[in-house]
């Protein structure tokens, strides 16, 4: 199941995803023994909530780059808004 979540939201759940995963490698060496298998398991499911999510989040960014339908053209040869909103978005992300 793909959550869809608002791309705004997407840095937060990215950094949420470097906790997890940090935490998941502590609890591996942490809990050895077999009652520790289901808290690995827990942080397992939860790394692969957040994996869903921000797969969900780039549907939704894809979607509403394309559901953008402006199609006046623009004086001077001036780049178009949702132009240089998807380029700082992705900048955002290679950051």
């Amino acid at each position: 199941m793909i959550l869809y979540i608002s791309h705004r939201f997407l840095f937060r759940i990215l950094d949420m995803y470097d906790v997890v995963a940090d935490v998941l490698l502590d609890f591996e060496m942490l809990y050895t023994d077999e009652s520790g298998e289901l808290y690995c398991n827990e942080v397992k499911a939860v790394s692969s909530g957040l994996g869903e999510a921000t797969m969900g989040t780039f549907v939704e960014f894809e979607n509403a780059v394309k559901g953008e339908n402006s199609r006046r053209a623009l004086r001077g040869g001036v780049i178009h808004p949702v132009t240089r909103y998807v380029m700082n978005y992705i900048k955002l992300l290679v950051d």
